[in-house]
């Protein structure tokens, strides 16, 4: 009887670890995962939860650093906390993370030779005993001594106790629920940071595979944990269901620390209330798994976790997980009118829940146009039966006798909404973003063929007309990928700062958006446009060189520049332990900043004291609190990218004498390609995607023929007539449909 009753409560369909603790576990669906050391039902026995109280308790009182344990030694702790035969089935990863504190470093290259990654057959993060012994320079502290010490004053402890008010018991469940997850991602980067400090002590560095290595980890550990989301829910997932990634994980350059930009994807004529539902409590379990792992931006973390902004399914971000819909879409009001867009209770977008053409019709270049044309009262006679269908379904359903008539129909028109709902403002933007996120796709999990399914239903769109520009561009893809290269450069260009203009450094520099980004941008789109098989960058520009496209001296350099500045984003997550943005390369600048941040902070304290001693409501409390603790993490942050900590001073010295004015260089060549230069690359058909001067092969004479049929244009391709999304909501519709997530 629950299950449609928690259509009406809560995105409560999509259940949560704070719900659960609530909920009556009849229905295996409302199953807690399970952990090594649970009892039935997912509950967490008293005698762990006390025992790892104790355990944390300790952790928090900062005890001094006591030296190495002797290796596969078990603590008194840990075997009461743990139990001891969960420690000896990990024996071999605890021997490997308590190591002699006196290290060697290997004298040859060669030594890792012959470790070989099943997926890509080149060395793989996984290094040998003696390298990893070599390697390591880690605490003397044991994996779960290192996870619970500190917990509680960790960002994550604070932002749970000070602002959401949880318990100390509740925050204590929480993390050992996910202590396999986070001991899986701690082993996959503590391997690959191995692997990073064996590559960065030889004369000329690679970090190319190093990122395909960490991809490669990152996407069997999602598959392990939506695998273990499936089962702890007790739910079939649909026909075909199958999760696509994008941007860096996709070009197999993620770094130690990335979030997930995700979407699903079930068989066209799979998308049913039913299958949404099911679909809804996936994303939404593997948000708060992922919440858990302690590195997400609304407590200061720059971690793994789900995309915060719109690149993944809609999911209710932790906090917001009790609300109805109807509260949910007030509360979203409330932020966007307020502009406290902390307070949005959505992540994700529904139109990363889709089916393959569904999602291949984003590209089709007169998607938004269909969308305005659908008849608004065809759609909602559609929508209106679907509704009754699914209650007529429900209804009959004897688990559902305890529900009423209203609460039942309104939580499937929920759910149907999301389906069907036409195109509101923020779906028309995150729209775009699929097309042009979509440069960059691959299959991760589950059924391929659904990806490929939509990989084929795609390009007939990809290969037709253009969209704005079909005088000058031979098909969509030439367009999208030009037309997108150019915003870069027109945002570039408009910087009178920037390094692409001046060759210069300045006070502080971001390592990925200003030095990185715009070289991966430049070949991710020539990859695009010259339809390369690959999404890896350095992979990318090798492939224009053994066509031709790019010259081997260009192309040369621009290996050696994007492998410098993954080395460098590499080494700042490496000492940051989370993803950032700008560092500081001057230190009055820096002192300048910390000076502000601190007097801020004295001021929200003032403001934090004031509100204690007036006696001042809860929710005011909670938000100064949350303003202070948000506060000292960012000057805690700050200190972090001070000048010298991560840009050497050689390092300095390289970018102003090679990589800078190779910057400049590569901005004038993207330019030179936009504007239609044939041999803008140093080779030859630069210009292919492009009509007006699309070059025209010679003829047998050895001259050119106005009008030859051997004019560089590719095949035009009639684009499949497929049905438009739905068009923009009226304002009465509005207020009572799902949200344009």
């Amino acid at each position: 009887m629950f299950r449609y009753l928690c259509l009406t409560s809560a995105f409560s369909l999509i259940t949560s670890s704070v719900a659960l603790a609530e909920m009556p576990t009849e229905d295996s669906i409302f199953t807690e995962p399970q952990s090594t050391q649970k009892t039935e039902r997912g509950k967490i026995t008293p005698e762990r939860l006390e025992n790892l109280q104790k355990l944390m308790n300790k952790g928090s009182e900062a005890p001094a650093p006591k030296e190495h344990e002797p290796v596969g030694k078990l603590s008194k702790e840990r075997i009461e906390v743990f139990g001891e035969s969960v420690l000896k089935e990990q024996g071999e990863a605890i021997k490997k993370e308590t190591v002699s504190k006196t290290v060697e470093t290997p004298k040859a290259d060669t030594e890792n030779e012959g470790i070989v990654s099943s997926k890509t057959g080149q060395k793989s993060i996984e290094l040998t005993q003696e390298q990893e012994k070599a390697m390591r320079g880690k605490s003397g502290h044991s994996y779960f001594e290192e996870l619970t010490h500190d917990l509680y004053t960790s960002p994550l402890g604070k932002w749970l106790s000070d602002v959401y008010g949880a318990s100390r018991e509740e925050i204590t469940r929480w993390f050992s629920e996910t202590e396999a997850d986070r001991y899986g991602l701690k082993r996959l980067r503590d391997n690959a940071i191995d692997e990073y400090d064996y590559e960065v002590r030889k004369a000329a560095p690679q970090y190319n595979q190093i990122t395909k290595d960490i991809s490669d980890e990152n996407i069997k550990w999602v598959g392990k944990i939506i695998d273990s989301i499936v089962k702890d829910l007790g739910v079939e997932t649909p026909p075909g269901f199958s999760i696509f990634t994008m941007g860096s994980l996709a070009r197999g350059e993620s770094g130690f620390y990335t979030d997930l930009e995700i979407g699903f994807l079930v068989n066209d004529d799979a998308m049913t209330p039913e299958n949404m539902k099911t679909l809804l409590l996936i994303a939404n379990s593997l948000n708060q798994r992922l919440f858990f792992l302690g590195e997400h931006p609304d407590y200061g973390g720059y971690g793994m976790r789900l995309d915060e902004a719109a690149n993944a399914p809609l999911y209710l971000r932790f906090g917001y997980d009790k609300l109805t819909p109807e509260e949910a879409r007030k509360q979203m009001v409330s932020a966007l009118t307020n502009y406290d867009f902390e307070k949005i209770p959505w992540g994700g977008s529904r139109l990363f829940i889709s089916t393959p053409s569904k999602l291949a019709a984003h590209s089709d270049p007169d998607y938004i146009e269909k969308a305005d044309s659908e008849d608004a009262y065809l759609n909602g006679q559609k929508r209106k039966k679907m509704i009754e269908d699914e209650y007529k379904k429900a209804r009959s359903d004897p688990k559902n006798a305890g529900i009423s008539n209203t609460q039942l129909k309104e939580g499937i028109r929920y759910l149907v909404d999301l389906i069907e709902k036409p195109l509101g403002v923020k779906d028309r933007r995150e729209s775009n973003n699929i097309v042009v996120l979509g440069r960059n796709m691959m299959n991760i999990y589950g059924e391929q063929e659904t990806f490929d399914t939509f990989i084929k239903a795609r390009e007939p769109f990809l290969s037709g007309t253009a969209k704005d520009n079909a005088d000058r561009y031979v098909s969509r893809r030439h367009e999208l990928a030009m037309e997108t290269m150019k915003e870069d450069i027109i945002k570039r260009g408009g910087d009178p700062s920037s390094i692409f203009l001046t060759g210069k450094l300045g006070d502080k520099v971001d390592i990925k958006r200003e030095l990185y980004r715009f070289s991966e941008q430049f070949v991710t789109n020539l990859g695009f446009y010259f339809d390369i098989k690959t999404q890896n960058t350095i992979d990318i520009v090798g492939e224009l060189m053994e066509q031709g496209i790019i010259s081997q001296e260009i192309g040369e350099k621009l290996q050696d520049y994007m492998n410098f500045m993954v080395g460098l984003r590499l080494k700042q997550q490496r000492v940051l332990s989370s993803q950032a943005h700008a560092v500081y390369l001057n230190e009055e600048a820096f002192q300048k900043d910390i000076r502000k941040l601190q007097e801020e902070n004295s001021a929200l304290e003032k403001n934090l004291a004031f509100l204690e001693e007036s006696q001042s409501s809860k929710k005011a409390l909670t938000d100064a609190r949350k303003a202070v603790t948000d506060k000292k993490h960012e000057i805690d942050e700050l200190k972090k990218m001070a000048p010298g900590k991560i840009v050497s001073t050689e390092e300095i010295d390289i970018l102003n004498t090679k990589y800078l004015p190779f910057a400049i260089e590569l901005f004038q060549l993207s330019k030179d390609w936009i504007s239609g230069k044939d041999n803008a690359l140093g080779g030859k058909g630069a210009a292919i995607g492009i009509k007006a001067i699309a070059p025209s092969l010679p003829t047998s004479e050895g001259t050119d023929t106005e009008g030859s049929s051997s004019e560089k244009k590719l095949p035009l391709i009639e684009r499949p007539n497929l049905p438009g999304p739905g068009i923009i909501p009226s304002e009465t519709e509005s207020a009572t449909a799902a949200p344009a997530a």
